[in-house]
């Protein structure tokens, strides 16, 4: 692979990187299937030495990619985004989807009679309720465990 030229090196780059990302959502997709979660899209039906063999082989791939990467002289770039702030605006978005479970974004999916009224705003302060104690407790002391 000797006389790479930039666009080349960016390829192969954005390539690794794609496959990481790809890897790395899937497995924590199939992993998602140990919680406790009430909403798994995913059966887990891995041993533990399946499990084991996954995270090996992907460890694996990744050294070999970045080695592959620094043979060539390229480097992999820092993470810029920081990890709080990414979940943060995710906490913003569900934010903004539960709201739409208010009784006046329902009415677009058909009537809503009172009773449905009373449950809707009750589901919906709930969440909102949980979702912004969780965001108030990211910024009230950054790096202290609670």
């Amino acid at each position: 692979m000797a006389g790479l030229n930039e666009n080349h090196r960016r390829h192969l780059l954005l390539t690794f990187q794609h496959v990481d990302e790809t890897l790395s959502r899937t497995y924590a997709a199939v992993r998602q299937g140990q919680s406790d979660s009430p909403f798994q899209a995913l059966k887990y039906d891995i041993t533990l030495d399946q499990d084991r063999l996954i995270a090996a082989y992907l460890n694996e791939l990744r050294q070999a990619m970045a080695r592959i990467i620094h043979t060539h002289g390229m480097t992999i770039p820092e993470p810029q985004i920081s990890a709080l702030w990414a979940f943060r605006n995710a906490l913003l978005g569900i934010s903004n989807t539960i709201e739409e479970l208010r009784p006046q974004y329902m009415a677009g999916y058909g009537p809503v009679d009172e009773s449905a009224k009373a449950d809707l705003q009750t589901i919906s302060a709930e969440l909102l309720n949980i979702l912004d104690q969780l965001g108030q407790s990211l910024t009230e002391a950054p790096g202290r465990d609670k």
